[in-house]
């Protein structure tokens, strides 16, 4: 898990343009999302990163999102961008 980071992203009103620039970059890199499909704009979710691995939320439960999230941090950074694999968590209001 070492280099593997979780951030927690607000999507705050649901515009993807009023983003804060840290929410914005935080998501261009993040190799996953998690989100709850019942409370994110579907616009918030194409300014995460292409090929990200996206999970909606809304119909699991807290173990098998802690189990997803688990797995998730097992896989090894990424190395073709030298930068550590994160995950968001997009949050809606």
């Amino acid at each position: 898990m070492a280099g593997q980071k979780v951030y927690f992203v607000s999507a705050g009103p649901g515009d993807p343009e009023l983003l804060t620039v840290k929410a914005l970059k935080i998501l261009k890199k993040s190799n996953a999302g998690f989100y709850a499909g019942s409370l994110v704009n579907p616009e918030m979710l194409k300014v995460i990163k292409k090929g990200a691995l996206l999970i909606d939320m809304k119909s699991l439960n807290y173990g098998e999102i802690k189990e997803k999230l688990e797995n998730l941090l097992k896989r090894p950074p990424e190395r073709s961008t030298g930068s550590s694999a994160a995950s968001a968590g997009v949050h809606g209001k």
